[in-house]
């Protein structure tokens, strides 16, 4: 899968990149990602598979959204609302083309 180079979240552009055997340095885990809010930048574990990598990325996504908000979700509901939007975005394609505005009807 191509990775995109950077992705805007909020008022911060964040630089993606990929990293091998990404761990959470604070309990030594195993990550697929991590967002870094203070050095603008998402890692991710290039190693995944192409559906994975897509809810890895957007999990990173909701992490930032929560940040910038100023909700601050747990682990939990990241998941949950990664997993609830990433199936909403499979399972209706031409969503994403009308809020692109390149589709008008169905």
């Amino acid at each position: 899968m191509k990775l995109p180079k950077r992705i805007k979240i909020g008022p911060v552009v964040f630089d993606i990149v990929q990293e091998d055997k990404l761990l959470d340095e604070g309990c030594n885990r195993k990550l697929l990602g991590q967002i870094l809010i203070s050095d603008c930048l998402i890692k991710m574990e290039p190693k995944q598979h192409d559906n994975t990598w897509r809810l890895t990325l957007l999990h990173e996504i909701v992490h930032g959204i929560s940040v910038f908000s100023g909700c601050e979700l747990s682990e939990e509901q990241v998941d949950r609302i990664t997993n609830l939007l990433g199936a909403v975005l499979l399972d209706n394609p031409k969503l994403v083309e009308m809020w692109r505005g390149k589709a008008r009807d169905d």
